[in-house]
């Protein structure tokens, strides 16, 4: 087919839009019904600049407000509708390994719907399918490198999704300990569209969606932070050791690229945000009942990363970024789920390290060694 008809015509096999479906899935989609690349179909019409990445037509880049409008005008879709295929802020570049919920691919190809990709497998933040409650199957990014639209694509997302059903459904990734669990879908709920309030607060302990997703923000670059002398050590990379779980260090260490950058973005694996996300669900849910006597952490489990080990083992930059941070956090918030924040400022963390370790061992009574172990670090 005559590519300068697509400007022209009014289009009768473009594809419809999917309701969480995104946008450059959907130029994809486009592009296959006239059997041209994505970036050719961009170049007629008109929206052919340099800036525009379309390395990989998946994570296409560069578009522009004007550039929905052309758009919108061309291939006679309402603006609404491509604008709120957008991604979000969270989306991941180019060169990350994506995922997919293997239940919803097959739930389409039954239905006899086009393959499309969700919107929100493209966010960093996005490590399971709230529908199904599974895990995302992770996905090469090369496979759709290697297809210019979305021809060819289908069969291997398809084979991959026949061959994940097949197994058992929620199951965790196979590399990481039984710690991980199905809790990390709570925090991800905070990143949609509309989240719901009482997630944050029943879970976490924070009045609003917004505030607890600041906190997670926050907590994720402090986790993952890294610096340039020392790139594979962050405080991430210390709980994966004391957890025992054989997860590469260099990928839950992440240097920024600026001053304030989303540090998950930058995780190229989807089994190490995983990992990310379910240790700060545990770290909040932790928080918000630090004084609660019956949930009682036992060694080396997530919770007792809290209680015990968060403030022997964060390195200075963590330390110092997370009194930057949490000046924006809700400060009821800090006083109730984080009392040893109080007047950061003014007391010595060395201090404060140390008091913390002999209150939760009066309480708690953990065995000594574990205890040893954390007054050697805090020395």
């Amino acid at each position: 087919m005559n590519l300068d008809r697509v400007v022209c015509t009014s289009l009768p096999i473009v594809a419809h839009p999917v309701d969480d479906e995104g946008l450059r899935s959907w130029i994809g989609r486009v592009a296959a019904c006239y059997s041209v690349p994505a970036q050719t179909l961009l170049k007629h019409t008109g929206i052919g600049r340099t800036n525009i990445c379309v390395g990989n037509w998946l994570t296409l880049s560069g578009l522009h407000v004007s550039d929905i409008l052309i758009l919108a005008k061309t291939l006679r879709r309402s603006t609404s509708a491509l604008t709120g295929m957008v991604t979000t802020p969270w989306c991941l570049p180019e060169n990350a390994e994506f995922g997919m919920c293997a239940q919803c691919v097959m739930e389409t190809f039954r239905s006899g719907r086009p393959m499309y990709w969700r919107r929100r497998w493209l966010d960093a933040v996005t490590v399971g399918c709230l529908k199904h409650v599974t895990w995302l199957t992770p996905i090469d990014a090369n496979i759709f490198r290697k297809s210019v639209n979305w021809h060819g694509v289908e069969q291997h997302l398809l084979a991959i999704a026949e061959n994940e059903a097949s197994k058992q459904s929620c199951r965790t990734p196979s590399r990481l300990a039984d710690c991980i669990n199905m809790s990390a879908l709570h925090l991800q709920s905070l990143f949609a569209d509309d989240p719901d309030d009482r997630t944050a607060w029943l879970r976490y302990g924070i009045v609003s969606a917004s505030g607890a997703r600041r906190v997670a923000q926050d907590l994720l670059d402090i986790l993952l932070a890294a610096e340039a002398s020392r790139p594979d050590y962050s405080l991430l990379s210390e709980f994966a050791s004391r957890l025992k779980i054989p997860i590469a260090l260099h990928t839950v260490s992440i240097i920024p690229r600026q001053a304030r950058a989303m540090r998950i973005r930058q995780v190229k694996t989807l089994e190490a945000r995983i990992f990310a996300m379910a240790m700060t669900d545990n770290l909040m849910f932790a928080s918000a009942r630090i004084n609660d006597l019956q949930l009682r952490p036992t060694a080396f489990d997530a919770r007792s990363m809290r209680t015990h080990w968060l403030w022997p083992l964060i390195p200075p930059a963590s330390l110092d970024l997370l009194a930057e941070r949490i000046k924006n956090w809700p400060v009821d918030y800090v006083k109730t789920c984080w009392p040893e924040l109080d007047n950061i400022e003014k007391a010595p963390m060395l201090h404060r390290r140390k008091m913390l370790i002999v209150l939760c061992s009066n309480r708690d009574n953990p065995p000594t060694l574990h205890h040893r172990l954390a007054n050697i670090r805090s020395n």
